[in-house]
């Protein structure tokens, strides 16, 4: 019988595993943030500005990488031996589906609570910053 950690662990895998993509949009939206901040330094505004959209574009990448790590982490924390077939079937294709060989796990060692929180604060803190950027230079 699968447990209700593992089974939560699954669940947050798998949503993580759908949540690294949001930082595709975000980088398509820093390179253009630091672009009409660039091109707002030529009519006097402050440099500080391209500078904010570089730190969204690396917080966008950033958000792929930590929301991969994570989702890689909670697979690895299953314990393997108490699932179902259909479960391990799941557990293989997050694997696959993230890369991950797990044979290759002794250098991999992420915490699951603070790399949470930080899943799901990075997205917001690299928006944030875009606004910022934007409505500083645009309004």
């Amino acid at each position: 019988m699968i447990s209700d950690e593992t089974k939560k662990r699954l669940a947050q895998a798998q949503r993580h595993r759908w949540m690294r993509w949001l930082g595709a949009p975000l980088l398509c939206s820093g390179v253009v943030v630091v672009f009409l901040s660039a091109i707002s330094t030529t009519s006097g505004d402050g440099p500080i500005w391209v500078l904010m959209g570089l730190i969204g574009c690396a917080l966008s990448l950033t958000t792929f990488g930590v929301n991969h790590d994570l989702a890689i982490a909670l697979v690895c924390a299953v314990s393997t031996d108490t699932l179902e077939p259909d479960q391990q079937v799941q557990v293989d294709s997050l694997l696959r589906t993230l890369d991950y060989d797990s044979k290759d796990a002794s250098w991999f060692e992420f915490d699951i609570a603070t790399g949470t929180a930080f899943a799901w604060a990075t997205p917001v803190f690299a928006s944030l910053i875009q606004a910022a950027a934007v409505y500083a230079v645009w309004i």
